[in-house]
């Protein structure tokens, strides 16, 4: 089926090309509710834009590697790659031409499953985070995780949201996925993210870290992230995502505007393709944490996007809610290990620092020493 690319904004708003866009009103709103959590989409030292990301030619570069086995197919092609340009500037399809690169290597030379590391600062056991963060259990589609995730690790440090968001020294940033190594790192859980009243314990931290890494996944199976796209399935990718945001079911909802609502650069391009993979993000994070409520607000095209990207053959048998609930039975279990062993380092402290008692025995032998003197 012939699919057309016109206009960027003609696409997205209807709009002529001078005018201002309006798909981008809502990043215009005064910032009167800050973001409970940051969760960033690119490692800080490999941003869109960044100077080790740019590959001379990107466009050219997939025309050549996308084409190669079906020319007829060119000049479709060559429209989705105007559209992306023109919506992007070429350097987010120099972007997707680097992750290509770095995902045939990765294919080379990647573990299949995923280590994690640095939970036991929060007193996670990681035997429980393997069972969650994994395909086999049913906890997340088949074909995201393995050989796409490398790593998944916690750094027990603060972390800013980085300034190609235009949100530098503002929002804290909770996660951050990294194609240049196919990770997922996680930072101290900023308070705000946590319910009203509640301290911030471990057990809530453990939790949050189980919610957000819906998020971070969803960024690690997008156009510029996987490790299983071609170049061709990456232009279609970004296109199919450019066009289902105009009439999602997400812009106006909290957790949408209270994040990707905040995101502004100077540069309009560089602000609507981060605005494009927030809300993919938050996309996968919903129908991955909340099921019920992503197929009660989403539009079928967003519904179909996440079938398509997300779950492609592998996970066609995925089930949500089953995956959800499962999570949240080894979550519950990992908090209850974890309060046990909490209390049992507590009880080990107050034993250790209690001043010791002789024994009866070592009396009676201490008094008849004294004697025999």
């Amino acid at each position: 089926m012939s699919i057309e690319y016109p206009s960027f904004r003609k696409k997205i708003t209807g709009t002529e090309r001078n005018e201002p866009n309006p798909a981008l009103k809502f990043l215009k709103k005064s910032a009167g509710i800050m973001a409970a959590v940051g969760i960033m989409t690119l490692n800080p030292n490999q941003g869109f834009l960044g100077k080790n990301s740019s590959i001379e030619n990107g466009p050219e570069f997939y025309i050549e590697h996308a084409l190669k086995n079906n020319p007829l197919l060119r000049r479709e092609t060559q429209k989705k790659i105007d559209f992306l340009v023109e919506a992007f500037s070429k350097d987010a399809l120099d972007l997707m031409a680097a992750a290509d690169l770095q995902a045939r290597e990765a294919r080379k030379n990647h573990n299949f499953h995923p280590s994690v590391n640095g939970f036991e600062k929060l007193g996670i056991d990681p035997k429980y985070l393997l069972k969650i963060f994994s395909e086999e259990e049913g906890c997340y589609p088949k074909g995201t995780i393995n050989g796409n995730v490398a790593n998944i690790s916690y750094v027990n440090e603060v972390r800013y949201m980085q300034a190609q968001y235009g949100t530098d020294g503002r929002f804290l940033a909770a996660g951050v996925a990294s194609y240049a190594k196919d990770d997922i790192t996680f930072f101290q859980i900023p308070v705000r993210s946590f319910p009203k009243g509640k301290e911030p314990t471990n057990a809530l931290r453990a939790q949050s870290v189980v919610r957000f890494f819906g998020h971070e996944l969803g960024h690690m199976c997008q156009g510029t992230f996987s490790n299983f796209l071609s170049p061709e399935e990456r232009i279609d990718f970004l296109c199919d995502v450019t066009s289902a945001f105009p009439n999602s079911g997400l812009v106006g909802r909290e957790r949408f505007e209270d994040y990707v609502g905040q995101i502004k650069n100077k540069d309009q391009k560089k602000e609507y393709y981060h605005v494009i993979s927030e809300y993919w993000a938050i996309l996968c994070e919903t129908y991955l944490n909340e099921p019920e409520k992503f197929f009660s607000i989403t539009s079928p095209e967003e519904q179909a996007l996440v079938k398509r990207w997300l779950l492609r053959d592998k996970g066609k048998d995925f089930d949500p809610v089953a995956a959800r609930d499962k999570r949240h039975l080894l979550t519950e279990r990992m908090v209850a290990d974890q309060n046990v062993r909490t209390k049992q380092r507590e009880a080990k402290k107050i034993k250790m620092a209690a001043p010791k008692k002789q024994s009866p025995a070592k009396k009676q032998s201490f008094s008849r020493k004294r004697l025999l003197k």
